[in-house]
């Protein structure tokens, strides 16, 4: 698989971002209509923080190691 270099981002490292950004979004509206309540604009915007939150984090790990995983490491 190939794998962004240490310090860089590609075009995958985003859309998985992405992706990750949407399903942790649908899943905490899941789980809140699941206690049969429309969710409030106070909630939406605290579940697109935190899983906005999950994005960065992922792009953070990606942007701080190597094509091989390995943190704080050039190629």
């Amino acid at each position: 698989m190939n794998k962004s270099e240490f310090g860089k981002l590609d075009g995958k490292d985003l859309r998985r971002a992405l992706f990750l950004v949407i399903g942790t979004f649908i899943v905490f509206v899941a789980t809140g209509m699941d206690a049969g309540t429309v969710p409030e604009i106070k909630e939406l915007q605290s579940w697109g923080i935190k899983a906005l939150s999950v994005g960065m984090l992922y792009l953070g790990k990606n942007f701080l190691t190597n094509s091989n995983d390995e943190p704080f490491k050039k190629e």
